[in-house]
Parts: C-alpha cells; structure tokens; sequence
C-alpha cells in the first residue's frame, strides 16, 4: 500500500514482480491507491505549467538581459466607419484653428477658450517661441485620423517641414495636443 508520490513506475514493478515470479501483468500502475481505511486515492495528475520565465527570450548580443515577449499581443477591433467619420468633420475646424495658431496667421491667446485646454496653449506659445514668433508661414493639413475614444493624430506641413501631432478631444474640447 502506498500512499505517497514516490511511486515506483511500471517498468521498476515489472523488474521486481518477475524476480519474485508474479505474473508482469500485474505490473500495471493502479488507476487508485487504497487507504488504510478502505478509501481509494486518486493517482496525482501532473499538470504543465506555464512559468513566466518561459516568456523571456534573450536579447541577441546581450546574454544577461533578456525581453518579455507575451504570448497573445492586443488586437484592436475595427471601428464604425460612419461614427469616425462623424468625429473626424467635427475635429476638423478646431484643429486648423489650432494648426493656423502654429502657423504664425493666428495669435496663441485664441486659443484660451472653452474650446481648448488651457495645456494646448501653453504647448503651442512654448513651440512657437522655439521657432520664432514673428514668422507667418503657410500651413497645410495633410492627414487626420480619429478614434472613437476621442484620440486623434495626424501630420500637416507647417512652412517648409512637415510635423506630426495628436491629441485628445473630448466633449467639443481639445483636452491636449501636442505638435512634434
């Protein structure tokens, strides 16, 4: 009668059954254990678990660090077309409006309405004080892409370089933008 995990495989049962003389048949692992009390034991079942160092992988060139690389990466679901479509005409006119500010043609305290956030002020009059303040140049909006959580990025071509922005507008409010 056992009733720990050290039980001795098939082969080992079968090599000292013949050296007693009982049939090999005899062998066989039990599907249960009995108890003491007339009780059977279910066998353990050994389960393989998924560590997380198994995820690791080693970054080539670099034998002690290594990067975690998850096993399922987040798929986003498409959007409604005609919802995105509707935030993307109703994002249009503040962000030319913002954009016309970046470009010289419109003063930075325009911006301080309840349209915009007090932080898209202070990030455009920081940008443009970085780029001189008396320059006028044309502005151009080349792309715009709109989420339906309200997240947007785009590019326009401000003077002679192109530049990247995004933002948040929420509630008919630009809550941030940023001008790269």
């Amino acid at each position: 009668m056992l009733l720990d995990d050290a039980t001795p495989t098939a082969s080992v049962q079968a090599t000292v059954l013949s050296a007693v003389g009982a049939a090999p048949e005899a062998a066989a692992a039990p599907s249960t254990v009995e108890a003491a009390a007339g009780t059977t034991i279910p066998p353990r079942v050994h389960t393989a678990r998924v560590s997380t160092a198994s995820l690791y992988t080693p970054i080539p060139g670099y034998a002690h660090l290594k990067v975690l690389r998850p096993p399922d990466p987040v798929r986003y679901e498409r959007t409604d077309g005609e919802l995105t479509e509707a935030l993307h005409t109703e994002l249009l006119d503040p962000i030319n409006f913002v954009l016309e500010v970046a470009a010289g043609r419109r003063p930075v305290h325009h911006l301080r309405s309840p349209r915009f956030h007090l932080s898209v002020s202070l990030h455009l009059g920081a940008w443009r004080r970085n780029r001189g303040t008396t320059a006028v140049w044309r502005f151009e909006l080349i792309s715009l892409h709109a989420q339906l959580s309200g997240e947007f990025h785009g590019s326009a071509v401000i003077g002679p370089h192109h530049h990247a922005f995004t933002g948040l507008y929420r509630n008919g409010v630009v809550r941030s933008f940023r001008l790269l």
